[in-house]
C-alpha cells in the first residue's frame, strides 16, 4: 500500500506560468531550456513548476532597479577601439 504525503505541493503547468510571466508557453519552454530553469519532470515531455521554483526563476532574472545616467565613461590608455592617439588627445 502506497502512502500519500499529507501535503501535496502545488504544481504549475508551463501554460499557467507563461501566462503569469506574460509570455507564450513556447517562449517559456525555450527560456527554460536556454537558462536551465529548475522544474519538476513528470515524464519525458511533461514538466511542472513549484511556486518556489517560479520565485527562483524571477529572482534569477530580476534586475536591481538601479538606473544610470548613461554608459560608463571610457578610461584607460586604449580608449575606444580604432581611436588614434591624436583623436584620443582631443577627447
Amino acid at each position: 500500500m502506497s502512502t500519500v504525503p499529507a501535503e501535496v505541493p502545488v504544481l504549475l503547468t508551463p501554460a499557467t506560468l507563461a501566462e503569469s510571466f506574460g509570455i507564450t508557453e513556447k517562449q517559456l519552454l525555450e527560456l527554460r531550456r536556454k537558462h536551465d530553469w529548475p522544474c519538476v519532470r513528470l515524464s519525458h515531455k511533461s514538466i511542472r513548476f513549484t511556486p518556489e521554483q517560479a520565485a527562483a526563476i524571477v529572482a534569477q532574472h530580476a534586475t536591481s532597479g538601479a538606473t544610470t545616467d548613461g554608459p560608463a565613461p571610457v578610461t584607460g590608455i586604449a580608449g575606444l577601439l580604432g581611436q588614434t592617439k591624436g583623436s584620443r588627445a582631443r577627447t
